[in-house]
């Protein structure tokens, strides 16, 4: 039975030699003076990346290691995952307050709903009691 090496960091290689290396293989065997059958089997987890090929995309690509051995942080050295702009920071802050206006908006009426709910249930009551006192008197 073949040796099957870490499939998530077979997936994370593959990922990390698309975006930042190349997306042919055989293009990225020669960028790293590796064969294309070497490339395939890492990437098929036949092979392990042992640590002169981690070093050598850690120098040349800013690999961040600790991303494609144990999938913490971000793929590259220096890259940031995306923020919220304060652009975009100050929209959410429009929008918040709208739903805000909304929600009061919606308690007001719910709560004159339930006032013309009430009432409608006293003027029921009355016309109950009206009907019957007519019952009586037939």
């Amino acid at each position: 039975m073949a040796n099957k090496y870490d499939l998530g960091q077979a997936q994370r290689f593959r990922i990390f030699r698309k975006k930042f290396i190349n997306n042919n293989s055989a293009t990225a065997a020669k960028d790293l003076s590796i064969a294309q059958s070497r490339i395939s089997g890492i990437e098929s987890g036949k092979f392990p990346i042992g640590p002169p090929l981690i070093k050598l995309l850690e120098q040349k690509y800013q690999l961040n290691k600790y991303w494609l051995l144990d999938n913490i942080g971000v793929p590259q050295k220096g890259e940031q995952k995306t923020r919220p702009t304060p652009l975009l920071i100050s929209e959410l802050g429009d929008k918040i307050d709208k739903l805000t206006t909304e929600v009061l908006v919606l308690s007001k009426n719910l709560d004159r709903a339930w006032q013309i709910i009430e009432r409608l249930n006293k003027e029921l009551e009355h016309q109950q009691k009206d009907i019957e006192k007519l019952k009586g008197k037939f």
